[in-house]
């Protein structure tokens, strides 16, 4: 199925935009509804407006031309790498930073190489 050209002119005047973005949202959804599952408006309603102003899920809007919210999705990507970032699930790190961070405490290592455990540890 090909998209139309009337489909493609519809589709072009939809507006996407970040929540938080702009405070007639706070209005705008006040009118969302979801007819099939309510519990999809309530998460746009209670929660997105708090979780996207602090950034922990950023949550976007589509709307007509006229202000009217046809949906929203939401995108939470920190959830795929977040248990990179736990050192207890890899021993061996683990093992690694210990190692390093007693290194640096005793002096055995010289300026140069602080210097870039530093830096990896800013990253």
């Amino acid at each position: 199925m090909r998209i139309t050209e009337t489909q493609r002119i519809t589709i072009n005047k939809l507006i996407c935009e970040r929540l938080s973005s702009n405070e007639g949202n706070l209005l705008s959804v006040n009118g969302f509804y979801n007819r099939k599952n309510d519990n999809i408006a309530q998460v746009l309603l209670n929660e997105a407006f708090e979780e996207d102003a602090n950034g922990t899920t950023a949550y976007y809007v589509v709307k007509h031309p006229n202000g009217t919210i046809l949906l929203f999705f939401s995108l939470k990507c920190g959830l795929l790498y977040d248990h990179f970032f736990d050192v207890n699930k890899f021993p061996l790190l683990k093992e690694l930073v210990l190692f390093l961070e007693t290194s640096v405490a005793e002096g055995e290592i010289n300026e140069e190489e602080k210097k870039t455990i530093e830096l990896l540890g800013k990253n």
